[in-house]
């Protein structure tokens, strides 16, 4: 975290790393199908301005995350011994799932009583109501590459804090 010294007051700035680790697919190194391999990576970064009048604190999170990788797979079925089975038709990273994207604000107006501390805040999640595909079905048939999970729906809080 840096404090930096401005004109109209303090700002506070928190940038954590960028991670990228590499994630190894290959299970089982004879298999053709899962020979390549992904990268997930995150970022993320925050900010906090106290503005000079009122107590008023604006504060900030972004994060920015690599899709999630994907591929095909199929479902065999009509074995004896094995009634059905599910191998991949496409390498494992083969596909993509898109970028998340995610921005919350918080806004606070903070009051001094009797030497008691009162806030209230109004927390936004999912600022700019973005509806990021986050699961999808792989496997192949009527609802192969439909969505199973998107992110949530902007989502409004507003609470009360009392320190003493």
């Amino acid at each position: 975290t840096t404090n930096i010294d401005e004109p109209f007051g303090p700002m506070y700035v928190s940038v954590s790393g960028i991670t990228a680790a590499p994630i190894e697919l290959t299970p089982n190194a004879e298999n053709p199908f899962l020979h390549r391999k992904s990268r997930e990576w995150s970022m993320k970064g925050s900010g906090a301005y106290q503005l000079p009048w009122q107590n008023i604190l604006v504060a900030m999170n972004y994060e920015m995350r690599s899709g999630e990788r994907w591929g095909r797979n199929v479902l065999l079925t009509g074995g004896v011994s094995i009634p059905s089975f599910a191998i991949s038709a496409e390498p494992i990273a083969a596909r993509c799932l898109p970028r998340l994207h995610l921005l919350d604000l918080r806004l606070q107006k903070s009051w001094v009583v009797a030497a008691h501390k009162v806030a209230l805040r109004l927390d936004i999640f999912n600022l700019p109501n973005k509806n990021t595909i986050l699961g999808i079905t792989s496997r192949s048939g009527a609802t192969f590459g439909r969505p199973t999970a998107i992110m949530p729906a902007r989502n409004i809080s507003l609470g009360v804090a009392y320190s003493f």
